[in-house]
């Protein structure tokens, strides 16, 4: 009886540890499941933090640039009759000044895999505008390239009207650009 009691009191005690410890591990496991969702949720938001500043610093450079576009644009217009109706080119000249549109904010949210954690909607919208962005980007550098040995002394008739033609097709794109960025805008602030 006495090693049944002893059994028994040694059964309890067991079974009394082996709950402690699953009990603690538990407890161990759902708060490092806490502090990860927690690290996670502040990554998701710093990149959102991050995307929408970038979005906002794009708007500006492209609303810049759509400016200079609309006054080249204008310029070419006012000139080409005047190149059209006379054999003398005077001041041909038309600057254009192209800058850099970043997109460092969302590679850096896709290399560290933020996105993983960020609402699909929005990462989805931030992807299509991203994507909409490149293709801006491609068709200003494949000008750009196109044309940049072409002297401003050099530039005739013809480079007036490619030029013409160049900024009747990226005009819209960049209002659509803006009006991209606008809605992107609206949707990052309100989860940020």
């Amino acid at each position: 009886m006495k090693k049944m009691n002893l059994n028994l009191k040694m059964n309890k005690k067991l079974l009394y540890e082996f709950l402690s410890v699953t009990f603690a591990v538990f407890l161990g496991l759902m708060l490092n499941q806490w502090k990860d969702n927690r690290n996670n949720d502040k990554l998701a938001k710093q990149s959102n933090s991050n995307i929408l500043s970038e979005i906002t610093d794009n708007k500006t450079t492209v609303q810049e640039m759509l400016e200079e576009q609309k006054l080249a644009l204008a310029r070419i217009d006012s000139i080409l009759p005047l190149l059209d109706n006379s054999d003398e080119q005077g001041d041909t000249y038309i600057g254009m000044n192209f800058q850099i549109i970043s997109s460092t904010s969302w590679e850096t949210a896709k290399l560290t895999q933020a996105i993983v954690y960020m609402d699909i909607e929005i990462v989805n919208d931030i992807a299509g505008v991203y994507d909409f962005q490149d293709y801006y980007e491609s068709i200003v550098k494949e000008f750009v390239v196109d044309n940049i040995y072409n002297k401003p002394e050099k530039r005739d008739a013809e480079f007036i009207r490619k030029m013409k033609v160049f900024l009747e097709a990226i005009i819209p794109m960049e209002n659509n650009l803006i009006e991209y960025y606008d809605y992107l805008q609206s949707e990052l602030i309100d989860i940020t």
